[in-house]
């Protein structure tokens, strides 16, 4: 085959052909060759897959309206009420007190300048 002088780059198209006739049409699937390797040579094979999916997807949506949780019992708060301290708060909600819970409070009335021991107010700087 010559082409001649050509600028380098040049994209040249050869065409060809067989001389061989055209085959038999094998077995026709409803899918393209793209699905056979999930459903295989099997034509009862899609229904079967379809069926299990949707049975699937059905359980998994039960099981998805199921596993949301329940509304609280009392509103999220981001910080205790008004006149509770971090600790008293604490107390309250886990119903027993921890070491965290005897700093926190020492923190929060070093914060509002209180002693801790009398709950008054000292003469800051």
């Amino acid at each position: 085959m010559v082409t001649g002088a050509l600028p380098a780059r040049t994209p040249v198209t050869i065409r060809a052909g067989l001389d061989l006739p055209t085959p038999d049409a094998g077995d026709a699937r409803p899918w393209t060759a793209r699905f056979d390797p999930v459903f295989g040579p099997s034509v009862w094979l899609l229904p079967f897959v379809a069926a299990l999916a949707l049975v699937m997807g059905t359980g998994g949506a039960r099981l998805a309206r199921n596993a949301r949780e329940p509304k609280p019992p009392f509103p999220l708060l981001y910080a205790p009420p008004p006149g509770i301290g971090p600790a008293q708060g604490a107390y309250i909600f886990n119903e027993s007190p921890d070491r965290e819970d005897f700093v926190a409070t020492i923190l929060y009335a070093a914060s509002r300048a209180q002693s801790p021991s009398t709950g008054t107010r000292e003469p800051g700087p």
